[in-house]
């Protein structure tokens, strides 16, 4: 029987593998959008703000008043002295520019001046925003808000009184007031005369123009 002769393997050398670099592959960037759907909603908080608290002024007849508080803001009288809702007075406060989804202090202004704080139950938006206020009124000047006070402490028979003496009939204090100061009987420069008129005829609110 024939010698088996081993198979020889020769011995493979290692092969040399260079290391790779890893690839650098840059970080994609997602651009910011601004989204639609928020700035949608900001408008529709805005609107349905507007709807529900002109709903509670209307409700509880304070028009007139805002009419006599707005007065110097509202480009045209007319329209002012037309207007039948608050919503429509809001749209003239829009229309002159004092009125944006991005600011409504003639709004919180309004509130603290009339002390109509019942609105605030309204509203989430109007709560939210009032509740951040920390200073002073700034959409309404002194003598606008002085008038208010002044409105507020004029009696049934101060009304009738204050008409007689200037030959108006009216006995709602907010439209007598406008239709005094259109009559030029009543504004900034006629004030201390119609102070001195107003107490030789007893009527006492006249301090609340003094203050």
């Amino acid at each position: 029987m024939a010698e088996v002769v081993p198979f020889h393997v020769p011995e493979v050398a290692p092969v040399n593998v260079p290391e790779v670099a890893p690839v650098h592959v840059p970080e994609i960037v997602r651009e910011h959008v601004p989204s639609q759907g928020h700035q949608e909603s900001t408008e529709k908080e805005f609107q349905t703000m507007l709807v529900q608290v002109s709903s509670w002024y209307d409700k509880h007849h304070v028009l007139d008043k805002l009419k006599v508080l707005c007065k110097d803001i509202i480009t045209s009288y007319s329209d002012l002295q037309k207007t039948e809702s608050t919503m429509k007075l809001f749209n003239l406060l829009k229309s002159s520019g004092h009125l944006t989804t991005t600011n409504i202090d003639v709004i919180l202004d309004m509130i603290i001046v009339t002390r109509t704080n019942g609105v605030l139950e309204a509203n989430a938006l109007i709560k939210k925003k009032y509740d951040e206020v920390d200073r002073p009124v700034k959409s309404f000047s002194p003598y606008r808000q002085r008038l208010i006070k002044f409105g507020n402490a004029l009696s049934k028979e101060n009304i009738t009184k204050l008409g007689h003496l200037n030959d108006v009939s009216e006995d709602n204090q907010w439209i007598l007031i406008l239709n005094l100061e259109h009559m030029g009987v009543l504004n900034e420069h006629t004030m201390q005369s119609f102070i001195r008129d107003l107490k030789a005829n007893g009527i006492n609110a006249a301090k609340q123009l003094e203050d």
